[in-house]
């Protein structure tokens, strides 16, 4: 392909303009323009009243979105505090139902105290009359020996049996 040329219109670092080419042989000989590749990605439009309109649209959307999440974190603030101070409430009558169980604790142990104290009089009492019956028993036995002592019938033990006559 010796007699293609190419000429291009502008310098070889703008590759964006209109390129020219030229074929020397034949009857397609004539020059024909190849259109620049159209760039990737999305085309920047024109200003119009639809962009102005849809700039609009976007500002009113996001000044909605704005109030709807300021009454949405203004709803949770005002449940926060009702439930801080339902929380508050709560633990105040947990304290004061502690109190009282611990007063109450204190009135049982002390009344445990008290009749442990009477429960110890009472079983020292009746060690002190359990004495005085053995030492009641022994003095029975001197004077009365028990074989003597089982034939006397209950009237009369006021006479001791070596008393008859």
């Amino acid at each position: 392909m010796q007699g293609t040329e190419s000429i291009s219109s502008g310098s070889p670092a703008d590759s964006t303009g209109p390129e020219v080419v030229q074929s020397g042989l034949g009857p397609a000989s004539r020059a024909y323009i190849i259109p620049p590749r159209p760039k990737p990605g999305r085309k920047p439009k024109a200003d119009s009243e639809n962009d102005e309109r849809r700039r609009k649209q976007n500002r009113d959307a996001q000044r909605q979105f704005r109030d709807r999440r300021a009454q949405r974190v203004y709803e949770l603030q005002e449940a926060l505090d009702d439930t801080n101070q339902h929380h508050i409430k709560r633990q105040n009558q947990h304290v004061l139902e502690c109190q009282s169980l611990r007063q109450q604790l204190n009135q049982a142990k002390s009344q445990l105290a008290e009749r442990e104290l009477l429960v110890t009089q009472l079983q020292d009492q009746m060690e002190q009359l359990r004495k005085e019956l053995d030492g009641a028993k022994q003095r029975d036995r001197l004077i009365i020996p028990k074989q003597e002592y089982s034939m006397v019938s209950h009237h009369e033990r006021a006479i001791l049996p070596n008393d008859r006559t």
